[in-house]
């Protein structure tokens, strides 16, 4: 057999071996016989020096899904060959630079690890934070000073989270917490801006009341942003003796969170991650081995809620009372997530608190609370070994149109302004079909107090899926 990939885009190249690598990732031995697709990506890879080299416009989204997807295959030589060849790039993006670190930590290779963050270094997006960055490379042992060249950017920049850390060391004592959250919230009152925070009292009080009452040992946050909530929830954990890991996808922003978690003196609490969640929760074994993540906080796209709980779970990462929080279930919503954790009869007991969001004052947004359901009992086994399953109903067509609407939404709030009164209608039109679909899950008062009441309760499930 011969596999021609001359002629496909990089995005579709891309597609093809993070799918095979998933449908593939339980079933190794299959790739002894499908050598003749790693040595087509191999050349594939091979072939786009000449592109870098020439700086011509090369589909960054699509070589990161490469990327990921040949670490999935194994395919270890064609991943540093990829590495090699794009960080010739003088403007190299945020989703390939993630996954390019994470896969050389992953690899256990700190030089390639080091190379991307120098790469990092001499990019115009870098501004001020071209020391940290370059302290970044010579800790992963690549000690060269990179020659900085500032050529005309596309897309994101980074001025204001940059701007907040330089806030945060001015205005914030090192080495006390509360200090540095306070500084983070003046800096946006200040400034009018709005930045993703988990933030706002109804939400802050709600998640430090669930931390309190579950006293996780391990806890983990995927979406860190700048590192607020991070910083929140270990101040709390510390007192315990607890740890947060954090993950953060874009390598400024993980560069800035660790920053400002280090200037709260809280590096030893808190594990900032550089990479896609896809990439890192494999990764997590070795940091779980006394028990499992007790608790997980899930602030990043609402349609990767469900996948990322599936993989904490057939990994067993998840302990055996392990509690999982997600934001934004509402607005821009993640359907498909509350269809699996309020299932009748599935692995999750599942309430639901109704907050205003931080950055649309009056706009009502939903906090899901999920715990395990106690008629499935002990479901942890071995870590990294696979669990069987826990069947749960497959979502009917309605939510699954609504979740890619979810979508729409969201890249819509990141790529141009939503209106509180366009959030608003959206968030209506999402609660009335998810009732529609048959999805009413049990509403709380957004009282944390409420909340930790909840999570003592050992009643029935409060969890509530009306089929119609």
């Amino acid at each position: 057999h011969r596999l021609e990939l001359e002629g496909l885009a990089v995005k579709e190249v891309g597609c093809l071996a993070w799918g095979l690598g998933h449908a593939w990732s339980d079933a190794p031995q299959r790739l002894i016989a499908h050598r003749y697709l790693m040595d087509a990506l191999g050349a594939c890879v091979q072939g786009l020096r000449p592109e870098a080299e020439c700086n011509l416009h090369i589909d960054q989204r699509g070589l990161a899904m490469l990327a990921r997807g040949l670490l999935c295959l194994t395919h270890a030589d064609a991943f540093k060959l990829l590495l090699d060849r794009v960080t010739v790039l003088e403007d190299l993006g945020p989703d390939l630079s993630s996954a390019l670190i994470a896969g050389a930590a992953q690899l256990g290779h700190p030089s390639l690890e080091g190379k991307v963050w120098r790469c990092l270094a001499r990019s115009p997006r870098t501004g001020t934070l071209f020391p940290r960055l370059l302290q970044a490379a010579t800790d992963t042992g690549h000690f060269e000073i990179p020659h900085v060249k500032f050529v005309p950017m596309h897309g994101k920049s980074y001025e204001k989270e940059i701007e907040l850390l330089h806030y945060v060391e001015a205005h914030a004592s090192k080495g006390e917490p509360l200090a540095v959250l306070r500084a983070i919230q003046d800096f946006c009152a200040s400034r009018k801006f709005w930045m993703k925070l988990a933030g706002g009292n109804e939400k802050a009080n709600l998640l430090e009341s669930v931390v309190q009452a579950t006293r996780p040992e391990l806890m983990l946050e995927i979406g860190c942003y700048v590192g607020f909530s991070a910083v929140r929830f270990g101040a709390v954990v510390q007192a315990w003796g607890g740890r947060v890991i954090t993950f953060e996808q874009d390598p400024w922003l993980g560069c800035i969170a660790r920053g400002i978690v280090d200037w709260a003196g809280l590096s030893k609490a808190v594990e900032v991650k550089i990479g896609h969640s896809d990439q890192l929760i494999n990764n997590l074994h070795s940091e779980v081995e006394d028990g499992g993540i007790d608790l997980a906080f899930f602030d990043q796209r609402g349609s990767r809620f469900l996948e990322d709980l599936q993989t904490l779970d057939s990994q067993n990462l998840l302990s055996d009372r392990a509690v999982v929080v997600a934001d934004n279930t509402l607005k821009p919503g993640a359907p498909t997530y509350l269809w699996h954790v309020c299932a009748d009869g599935g692995p999750w007991e599942t309430v639901v608190a109704s907050v205003r969001d931080f950055g649309t004052v009056g706009v009502e947004d939903w906090m899901s609370v999920s715990r395990r359901a106690r008629h499935h009992g002990n479901v942890c086994q071995e870590r990294g070994s696979q669990a069987a399953p826990l069947v749960t109903p497959h979502p009917p067509r309605a939510v699954r149109d609504l979740s890619w609407e979810a979508d729409e939404m969201r890249w819509r709030s990141i790529e141009s302004h939503v209106t509180p009164q366009e959030w608003r209608a959206f968030a209506h039109r999402m609660q009335a079909g998810l009732a529609d679909a048959g999805l009413r899950p049990h509403l709380l008062e957004s009282g944390g107090s409420k909340i930790a009441e909840w999570l003592s309760l050992n009643s029935k499930s409060h969890s509530h899926v009306q089929s119609r």
